[in-house]
């Protein structure tokens, strides 16, 4: 950083006292304060570290080399900062809270490796013309123009990328991380993000490769490794995906997602203890994430232990808030039903027709819930609605083949159960629901 705002810090720690760097209020305001509006940039890392608790780590560590290359680790990760950048944010810190001199880093040729003088704009080596840009030093031999994104930082280029991201502009957020990449090769979150753009495309190969060479560049990126482990986990590899967010979950053991994505994964392989093992540490690290209630009550659900079900499920459909919580009031149904509620069950089945009128499920469902309750013709009207929105919708006609032999109609009731089972083969209560109808 400029040591004129180094200077700045270290008069603002002399004046204010530490406390003044470790508080993100007081901080802030002494920042704008002493800098009167300039170095807003560096304030802006600052402030990112800050919000990080990097000041705190530093300040409080009896093992500062090793505290430094961890924050390092963060502010790249978690915050997009080229290395470099977060190095000379790390270091300056180190400086001003403890008194640690920042160490002299060598500019290299990133071609041919050799020591590099200030003002060379050539390796004298390699012929190799060298493009400086703020926090890291790229080669390029005989390279196109710069186009004008060249005078920002990669970070800047990121971040660009990121608003587009988060706007669902992917098409532009892939160019933004295009030019991040042109200009800084090696640049992992550049990478990365990239990745992340694609994956929202469902542009899962292109996703992977980006993925793929963060991983080479920094085996230890915990963001590749999740975005990748999610992209495995809606393609169906369950395996590959909890490696990977396993890996993400070792590098960074407080990342609930994390622990929510590997619980998905091990949900859909039946190994419901492991999932609900992780869905626990998903809430323990974040309480109000709703959709791991949904899930978790869901894998109780089909153990078989409907109450802890149903209590997650209300917990689940209280804090989402802002959403249509159409599948929990379904499978919090289902809960109902499985206990002999029925009203209760048909009543969140209402909910959940209300919510999405063409959500098959819960017409099948709710008929089966009528059917129970020996509401023939209503239950069969269910399951008619299902069965049109979801012509491959087995349970349905299986369900309503038991409707129709309830009611002495053995001709449709035979129709529906064969063509249950053609659907779905491995359905033994509907063999059995055939042989009796049948007689034998």
């Amino acid at each position: 950083m400029d040591s004129k705002f180094i200077d700045i810090l270290k008069r603002l720690k002399a004046e204010q006292g530490k406390e003044a760097l470790l508080n993100p209020s007081k901080c802030k305001a002494f920042l704008a304060d002493y800098t009167r509006g300039e170095y807003k940039k560096e304030s802006r890392f600052l402030l990112q570290a800050l919000d990080a608790g990097v000041q705190k780590a530093i300040d409080a560590t009896e093992e500062l080399a090793i505290c430094k290359k961890q924050q390092i680790r963060l502010l790249r990760e978690d915050y997009g900062l080229a290395e470099e950048i977060a190095e000379d944010v790390i270091d300056t810190l180190a400086l001003v809270l403890r008194g640690e001199a920042k160490e002299e880093k060598k500019k290299v040729c990133r071609k041919c490796g050799k020591e590099l003088q200030d003002g060379w704009k050539t390796c004298p080596y390699c012929e190799t013309s060298v493009v400086e840009r703020e926090g890291t030093p790229v080669t390029a031999s005989n390279r196109d123009q710069p186009s004008q994104s060249s005078s920002l930082s990669a970070v800047e280029i990121i971040e660009n990328g990121k608003k587009y991201l988060q706007n669902k502009d992917y098409d532009n957020a892939i160019k933004e991380f295009d030019e991040a990449i042109r200009l800084f090769p090696n640049y992992v979150p550049g990478y990365a993000q990239r990745g992340q753009a694609y994956r929202m495309q469902e542009q899962y190969d292109s996703a992977i490769r980006d993925l793929n060479e963060a991983l080479m560049l920094d085996p230890n990126y915990a963001a590749a490794y999740g975005v990748r482990g999610d992209i495995y986990l809606m393609q169906g590899q369950y395996d590959s995906a909890i490696r990977d967010l396993s890996e993400t979950i070792r590098l960074k053991p407080n990342h609930p997602l994390a622990y929510y994505k590997r619980g998905n994964a091990y949900h859909m392989q039946h190994q419901y203890d492991k999932a609900i093992k992780d869905y626990n540490e998903a809430i323990r690290l974040d309480p109000d994430d709703s959709d791991v209630y949904g899930w978790r009550g869901e894998a109780y659900r089909l153990q078989g232990q409907y109450d802890r079900a149903i209590k997650d499920f209300n917990e689940a459909i209280r804090l989402d808030t802002n959403s249509d919580s159409v599948w929990v009031y379904s499978v919090r149904g289902d809960a109902y039903l499985y206990q002999g509620q029925y009203d209760k069950a048909i009543k969140d089945y209402n909910e959940a027709i209300r919510l999405d009128p063409a959500y098959s499920f819960a017409y099948g469902t709710r008929g089966e819930a009528y059917r129970l309750q020996g509401q023939y013709d209503r239950a069969i009207k269910d399951f008619n609605e299902a069965i049109r929105l979801d012509p491959a919708y087995s349970y349905a006609y299986g369900c309503r083949g038991r409707a129709y032999g309830q009611q002495g109609k053995k001709k449709q009731a035979i129709q529906d159960l064969e063509k249950a089972l053609s659907l779905d083969p491995d359905r033994e209560w509907m063999k059995q629901e055939l042989r009796e109808i049948r007689g034998y």
